[in-house]
């Protein structure tokens, strides 16, 4: 595939938003991170300070990505005010539309820190949550031929 071919609306700056970044949007972070190819620029940012989960930790070890380094950031701590695209996994986060002109999109995602239960079947919906983010991360953000 040559470049010309990569789809127009492949966002060149991206801003994945979550209400606490414990969870959803870390592993989307740790995910790109391993597997991008660096074409887009991406952060990864929360309203509110919180813990990563440990759950979230044990599933994308599974997959050999550590998400035990990973460092929680803030709204407050973007440097820059230029980005394409806004990828909230939190109705919470659409205010930023207030302060920036940027597209929106909104993934609905089931939290899995609800569940309870022995470990195994805490665990389980960790796992669909994560394979269920690569899909979303490689189908929105992998490019593809314009024809």
């Amino acid at each position: 595939m040559i470049a010309s071919e990569v789809m127009n609306d492949m966002p060149g700056a991206v801003i994945y938003a979550c209400a606490e970044n414990t969870l959803h949007s870390s592993m989307v972070e740790r995910m790109f991170k391993n597997f991008q190819d660096h074409r887009i620029y991406i952060v990864f940012v929360d309203l509110r300070a919180g813990k990563v989960d440990d759950f979230a930790v044990g599933v994308l070890y599974e997959i050999s990505v550590d998400l035990s380094v990973h460092r929680l950031k803030y709204f407050d701590d973007l440097k820059d005010d230029y980005y394409d695209l806004v990828i909230t996994l939190s109705s919470e986060p659409v205010e930023l539309r207030r302060t920036i002109e940027v597209d929106l999109e909104f993934w609905h995602m089931f939290d899995p820190s609800f569940v309870e239960g022995n470990h195994d079947v805490r665990l389980n919906p960790y796992r669909h949550i994560s394979h269920q983010l690569m899909e979303l991360v490689r189908d929105r953000l992998s490019p593809t031929p314009t024809h």
